[in-house]
């Protein structure tokens, strides 16, 4: 029951992202399911944001998590982008508690940071920047 009520209060929390989001259909950034495997040899599916981030991103990432359900983990690869998109998808990493992380040769830097700074557990070794 508990796991029911936590997939329908997810949902409930997209759907309200989504009403809330801007309308424009234009979008920079891609989102897409990609397999990782730990140093133990577990396999695990996570999405992939990567791209520069435009106007109506958190529209595209709401949609990809309200399909994909079982998918708790983002790893992001962007230069940046629009800041006020970040922002919001930022605040959707933060409602829906996702494990964000940069890896390899990935990078987070400039609007992304607003994202990557909202996941429930951030990995260390991320390749980012700022700017003024």
């Amino acid at each position: 029951m508990d796991d029911r009520l936590s997939s329908l209060r997810r949902k409930f929390l997209i759907v309200l992202i989504l009403s809330f989001s801007g309308f424009d259909v234009a979008r920079a950034a891609t989102i897409r399911t990609v397999f990782d495997t730990t140093r133990s040899g577990k396999t695990y599916e996570l999405a992939l944001l990567s791209g520069t981030i435009g106007t109506g991103d958190t529209r595209t990432v709401a949609r990809y998590f309200l399909a994909n359900p079982d998918v708790f983990r983002l790893r992001l690869n962007s230069g940046g982008g629009d800041v006020i998109e970040a922002a919001r998808i930022g605040e959707l990493v933060k409602v829906l508690r996702l494990e964000v992380v940069v890896v390899g040769n990935g990078v987070c830097a400039s609007a992304c940071f607003f994202i990557w700074m909202n996941g429930a557990m951030n990995r260390p070794g991320i390749a980012g920047g700022s700017h003024m």
